[in-house]
Parts: C-alpha cells; sequence; structure tokens
C-alpha cells in the first residue's frame, strides 16, 4: 500500500536534503544520549533550546552539518518532541560528527563546503 501525502508536505527526510546555511551552536551535554543546541536556519527558523537525542537513523537521510549519506541504522542526533513537530524536525546529524566537534571544544557548526 502506497501512502499519499498532502500537497506541499515532504518525504522524511528530503527537508535535510537541502542545503543547511544555518548554525549551531552546542550548549549542552545534558546524558550520555541527549545534548541541547541553539539551531539557526533561515528556512527552518530558530530554536533557542532544542532537545536533540541520539538514535538510529530509520530511514535514508542526509547529515545536514556534512552532507553525507546516512543509512538506516547509522547512529544521529535529531530533534527530541513529543506532540508538536519541529520545522527542523527532519533534520539528522551524524552521531561521530556533532560528538567530534563536542570533543574538540567546537560549541559553534556550519554546514561544509
Amino acid at each position: 500500500m502506497v501512502r499519499s501525502q498532502p500537497a506541499g508536505t515532504a518525504s522524511r527526510g528530503s527537508s535535510s536534503d537541502a542545503a543547511f546555511s544555518g548554525s549551531i551552536r552546542i550548549l549542552e551535554r545534558l546524558s550520555q544520549t541527549t545534548v541541547s543546541l541553539c539551531w539557526y536556519d533561515a528556512t527552518s527558523g530558530h530554536y533557542a533550546d532544542q532537545l536533540w537525542q541520539r538514535v538510529h537513523s530509520r530511514h535514508k537521510t542526509i547529515c545536514t552539518l556534512t552532507g553525507k549519506r546516512v543509512n538506516r541504522g547509522d547512529a544521529i542526533y535529531r530533534p527530541a518532541g513529543r506532540g508538536r513537530h519541529a520545522s527542523n524536525a527532519n533534520h539528522s546529524i551524524l552521531a561521530s560528527v556533532l560528538e567530534f566537534h563536542e570533543a574538540r571544544g567546537s560549541v559553534l557548526l556550519r554546514r561544509s563546503a
């Protein structure tokens, strides 16, 4: 069975395929699997203190920061949330990328060229 989507909605993961031109600031490590990020992007908005959770990707997608392919099962960070759907909910960051920058003390992240 194929489900159709309402006009104007993106399939899961497709919004993260678009070029990200904003910035992400690592605010705080809250636990082994959660971080607080400040997200700013002209197309998907601004979140001053957004909880991101380390999970395994359920879909093929693209890493927002690197543009690299994310395969199903890869460790990623994505916005955590129940109920309201954030405008950046389809974005993901490879866990290895975020954790590398965090370990180096890099707090401001931008998409690689």
